[in-house]
């Protein structure tokens, strides 16, 4: 059940990509550089600081998955429908009014994801023990990445052959229906509730008190100041549709671009069933790095290439890298918490991480604009080169626990 509404999300997710479809459109209604270089900031961002009031909402263990599940419902699926009629009706009467409430919906829609994020992860920790859990999480995430890619495509096809607003507005309200189907399956997960920590009765302070006892880790430091520089090298990701549309990438039209950005997908699914079973069998820490070699490759090309075969190519190996972002971010997140308290540890972890994750990609667009892309995206590839460097001489990858202590595994 965990593949199956996995799946469905990620292809309803994929056709309204932000970097790709949300950046399209809002070059469309003719925003700047520094705008389209927001995105990024509002996607990671939105993720990673709403947490801690995900730490606080849902402390306790119990219900956790039909609380998790109704905050879906309400607060993130609603924003999708309401992009959808936003795209379809405002555009005509105005053009920036429409960029400003798009966006706005948009960090709506991150901000509720970011809120259970930590939630989320905390939950499925506790379902899966640590010996497969990189391999559940690649095949479900690379399942829902894999379908993604027909979603992208779906999405291409139709911009390209509707050539208009309306277009837009119907794969944001089809998104909205899609998520809902989506979040059905996971309504028939089933798994042995695990008892509290003793963090629902815990005040904020005393919370973080639990994460630090994480930052006096080594090995986790390590970890974050890895992170930190891999993050920063993938924050011109947005930009990568905006060089395509540029005579230097080949001047390619939206459509064109929307279903090269398909081929993200296809990379990140690939990506996530290949390194969270790497990372299973000889560390986690080897998939981050091969994340890393992978990003390099991709803006190498880019620099190098143009046209729809150089579109496609980069963006199939940015996918792929940024699947490091994922199952294998969050399970070498979770290895490395030196305590019991997860959700406190994953909360903490994503506090620190997201003033670069804001900040990167607002530089980037920036700097996109005073310099050119060439030197934003030659950069990018200097802070991936570090970011492996760094988690090669210093990252290592945690024990597992005794087998006594592993949690309770679920049925899906």
């Amino acid at each position: 059940m965990l593949t199956i509404g996995e799946g469905i999300w990620g292809f309803q997710a994929s056709m309204v990509a932000p970097t790709v479809v949300l950046s399209v459109l809002l070059t469309t209604l003719g925003a700047s550089d520094t705008m389209i270089g927001s995105i990024s900031s509002i996607e990671i961002g939105a993720l990673l600081l709403p947490q801690l009031l995900g730490m606080w909402f849902f402390r306790s263990n119990r219900n956790k998955q039909k609380r998790v599940i109704l905050w879906h419902f309400i607060f993130i699926i609603p924003p999708l429908y309401l992009m959808g009629v936003v795209a379809w009706c405002m555009p005509l009467t105005s053009p920036m009014a429409t960029r400003w409430l798009l966006l706005l919906l948009f960090l709506l829609f991150q901000g509720g994801i970011g809120t259970v994020l930590s939630v989320w992860l905390d939950w499925l920790s506790q379902i899966f023990p640590q010996e497969i859990r990189g391999t559940v999480f690649g095949m479900s995430w690379g399942t829902g990445a894999l379908l993604g890619t027909l979603g992208g495509t779906l999405s291409g096809y139709l911009i390209s052959h509707g050539g208009n607003l309306f277009t837009y507005g119907m794969l944001y309200l089809l998104a909205g229906v899609i998520s809902t189907v989506s979040m059905m399956f996971f309504c028939l997960l089933k798994y042995d509730e695990p008892p509290d920590t003793g963090l629902q009765n815990m005040t904020p302070i005393e919370m973080f008190s639990t994460f630090g006892d994480s930052l006096r880790d080594e090995n986790f430091r390590s970890f974050l100041f890895g992170r930190i520089m891999m993050m920063s090298a993938f924050c011109a990701t947005p930009l990568i549709a905006t060089f395509y549309q540029s005579p230097h990438g080949g001047s390619l039209p939206a459509g064109t671009i929307i279903s090269c950005g398909a081929a993200m997908a296809a990379g990140l699914g690939l990506g996530n069933g290949l390194l969270g079973r790497m990372g299973d069998l000889w560390g986690h820490r080897w998939s981050l790095v091969a994340g890393a070699v992978l990003q390099v490759l991709a803006l190498g090309l880019m620099l190098c290439t143009a046209g729809f075969w150089s579109c496609l190519m980069v963006y199939f190996l940015t996918g792929f890298a940024n699947s490091a972002n994922w199952a294998t971010h969050s399970t070498m997140m979770i290895e490395t918490c030196p305590h019991e308290h997860i959700l406190s540890h994953i909360t903490g972890t994503s506090l620190l991480l997201a003033p670069g994750a804001v900040l990167f990609p607002l530089l980037a667009g920036n700097m996109a604009t005073l310099c050119g892309l060439e030197v934003v995206f030659g950069g990018s590839i200097l802070l991936a080169l570090l970011s492996i460097v760094w988690m090669i001489w210093k990252l290592k990858t945690p024990e597992p626990p005794q087998p006594a202590a592993l949690l309770p595994s679920a049925t899906h």
